[in-house]
């Protein structure tokens, strides 16, 4: 897994559920035997950590750094 921006464990593993389509943050709560209130603090700090404003947007920047390079083409 790709972590660019360092984050804990349990961020990466509840950005990488929300990226894949593991449902909603209240789902993913569900899946992983925590509270929804939980996911929102690991949500938060992993949104400060990456810059992101928003969740839609460090699930974008997640997904992105996730995916292999394109091969560059000469």
């Amino acid at each position: 897994m790709n972590n660019p921006w360092n984050l804990p464990e349990r961020q990466a593993e509840i950005l990488t559920r929300l990226t894949q389509g593991a449902g909603t943050a209240k789902q993913v709560a569900r899946e992983l035997g925590i509270s929804f209130k939980t996911v929102e603090v690991h949500v938060l700090k992993a949104k400060k950590a990456m810059g992101a404003p928003t969740l839609l947007q460090a699930v974008l920047m997640w997904d992105r750094a996730q995916r292999p390079e394109a091969p560059c083409e000469s």
